[in-house]
């Protein structure tokens, strides 16, 4: 094989640089008297202590009396957001709340004033905000939206890398912007092919869908606006999204390993029944890549970096070896006198 594996350096995502069409804050609550232009966005409060938002956007201009829920032509549902934590209110059991982009539950018996967030009788962490799922480090939290989610950051420095894992759309757009610029823009179709192999499958086979897309070879240029557009005609869902700067590692040699560990559970009773009790997977690969003697020092140095950190590794071109986790294992032998060999071990998150 002639492809070589990256590992992309990861930017730092904040709120500084990041805006998303995806809500983190619910939008005023909807006002059956108010005159509502298109595009306008409300939030239908409900739940235990009302801060569950169901949040609506306009479809027209001059929307007035229309309520969100029922009137399709009118409203189309954008997602769900949860009110921010305030230390003075009176949360029943069941109430949600969110706080630096994690959300918490109210697990109390009775009604759950002043205790902090932290507090395991009161409160149990449930995971990250809509918004914010997308880039924590767990590829199964999705940030999820209806028919589109765009996501736009600012960066600084080289950004020539993007990836995209556990991703649900039909299409990804993705813009580089530079000085307001648009010196990089590409539409990526997320249909696979790899099942047709003549006119009747190309007829008769379902739909298959690319659950990743990692973008490399982005035009050199310093502190860029990546802007990412994925659409769909439904939910729109990416699990984990990431910029950076690539650094290569080497040639992947044949013999390369990629399969799932699989964490359900079998159990078969005194009468041969089988029951299956469905748990998560984790993906994971093995590769042998082919270093050039001038490179085994800082690629050393890299992996050593990234012990028991996560990160995006890509493996082999146009094969399903993209990884977002953890560099488990790996050792280099000089193999040659101007090349050296390493081995590594890949896990999923």
């Amino acid at each position: 094989m002639a492809d070589g594996m990256i590992i992309n350096r990861r930017y730092g995502v904040t709120d500084a640089n990041m805006t998303s069409n995806v809500l983190e804050t619910p939008p005023a609550a909807y006002n059956a008297g108010t005159t509502y232009a298109l595009g306008a966005q409300v939030s239908v409060f409900g739940g235990p202590s009302n801060t569950t938002a169901t949040m609506y956007e306009s479809l027209q201009a001059g929307n007035t009396g229309h309520t969100p829920s029922s009137s399709p032509t009118w409203w189309v549902s954008i997602g769900t957001a949860y009110l921010a934590y305030n230390a003075g209110t009176g949360y029943a059991t069941g109430a949600i709340v969110t706080s630096a982009h994690r959300l918490y539950e109210s697990i109390s018996a009775g009604t759950n004033t002043g205790h902090a967030l932290t507090d395991p009788a009161w409160w149990l962490e449930i995971g990250p905000s809509n918004q914010w799922a997308m880039f924590d480090d767990m590829t199964g939290s999705q940030t999820i939206r209806p028919n589109s989610i765009q996501v736009e950051i600012d960066a600084t420095g080289i950004i020539d890398t993007i990836g995209m894992l556990n991703v649900s759309a039909a299409s990804i757009n993705v813009q580089m912007i530079v000085d307001a610029v648009v010196v990089f823009d590409e539409d990526f179709s997320m249909t696979a092919y790899d099942n047709i192999n003549d006119y009747y499958e190309y007829f008769f086979e379902p739909d298959e869908r690319i659950d990743y897309l990692v973008v490399t070879g982005l035009p050199n240029n310093f502190s860029p606006t990546i802007k990412v557009t994925a659409t769909d005609t439904g939910d729109v869902a990416i699990g984990h999204f990431e910029i950076g700067h690539a650094f290569y590692v080497g040639r992947v040699t044949y013999g390369a390993e990629f399969g799932i560990t699989d964490y359900s559970k079998f159990e078969t009773n005194d009468f041969g029944e089988t029951y299956i009790v469905p748990r998560g997977y984790r993906d994971w690969g093995r590769f042998n890549v082919v270093i050039p003697k001038e490179r085994v020092g800082a690629v050393k140095q890299l992996l050593s970096k990234y012990h028991a950190t996560p990160a995006l590794v890509v493996a082999v071109e146009n094969y399903p070896t993209s990884y977002y986790g953890l560099i488990k294992d790996w050792r280099v032998e000089i193999a040659y006198p101007h090349e050296s060999l390493l081995s590594l071990e890949v896990q999923g998150f």
